[in-house]
């Protein structure tokens, strides 16, 4: 074998690595859609005195923050469309980013980290105050 063919089976091979390394070191898009969580709000938010119980599943890398009158959705790629469908509830008073200002307050801010599921209660102490209550985590 002469240089040219050692330099062109290099060449070739430090792509192939290059490549292989680029798509194992991509970084993961998680989906996720805060559906579940917004419907159970919108069901009490203006109804004081009602309130509601369901598990939550974050995945891991995603954390869903609740204060005052926004959720912040940290690490979470998610379809617009269907959070400004639930605009008609009057729920959701803008999107800006990863960031849903609301039409109701929460009392006290409340933290989700991701990789566990929440079995939460959600309750209207009045037209626009919703208080979140975790009462029970696990690991998913």
């Amino acid at each position: 074998m002469e240089v040219s063919e050692f330099a062109l089976i290099f060449t070739i091979l430090v792509i192939y690595l290059t490549l292989s390394i680029a798509f194992f070191v991509q970084p993961r898009t998680v989906f996720f859609t805060p559906f579940p969580l917004l419907s159970r709000l919108s069901m009490v938010a203006f109804r004081p005195g009602s309130e509601t119980r369901f598990e939550l599943y974050i995945p891991e890398g995603i954390s869903i923050i609740m204060e005052e009158d926004r959720i912040v959705l940290e690490g979470a790629d998610y379809n617009p469309a269907l959070i400004k469908s639930l605009m008609v509830t009057g729920l959701i008073k803008r999107l800006k980013g990863r960031t849903l200002y609301l039409n109701i307050r929460f009392p006290h801010p409340v933290i989700l980290e991701g990789g566990f599921v929440y079995y939460l209660k959600l309750r209207s102490l009045n037209m626009e105050l919703v208080e979140v209550e975790v009462l029970r985590q696990s690991a998913s």
